[in-house]
């Protein structure tokens, strides 16, 4: 278990840092945003059901996501979970924003962009500096 998934980090490592790499050389980062997550965070408990073990559980109250390039300020963490990953414990962030973050650098105004989640929203001219995002210029 342990070493299978120690082989799949390595690939994915790879692979992510070839991409990242490659786009840096071609002079494609700053304007190509990489958006790395997934719909789910995971527990650190192990899900075993009918004596076999499936993995980490889904869990939706806490996820990670990293984003590189296309005009996010690097090299900063935004929020943090509690210490069993379960829920968020210091500076959520709002799916809204986190669209709106994705948006804006590429010059799309997201206060206009048919987003139908429900929830509260930062004002418009605060979604974008939520997590870092450059203005266009």
């Amino acid at each position: 278990m342990v070493e299978g998934l120690n082989k799949l980090c390595g690939q994915t490592d790879q692979a992510v840092a070839a991409l990242l790499q490659d786009l840096k050389r071609r002079g494609l980062l700053e304007t190509t945003l990489v958006v790395w997550g997934g719909e789910f965070g995971r527990t650190p408990m192990m899900e075993v059901r009918d004596e076999k073990y499936l993995g980490r559980d889904h869990h939706p109250q806490a996820f990670t996501i990293w984003m590189a390039g296309g005009g996010i300020k690097g090299g900063q963490t935004i929020g943090a979970t509690d210490d069993f990953g379960f829920h968020v414990a210091q500076d959520p962030v709002q799916v809204h924003d986190l669209q709106a973050t994705i948006l804006h650098p590429h010059g799309h105004r997201p206060q206009e962009a048919d987003l139908p989640l429900p929830g509260p929203r930062l004002p418009p001219d605060r979604r974008q500096r939520r997590c870092g995002a450059q203005t266009p210029g």
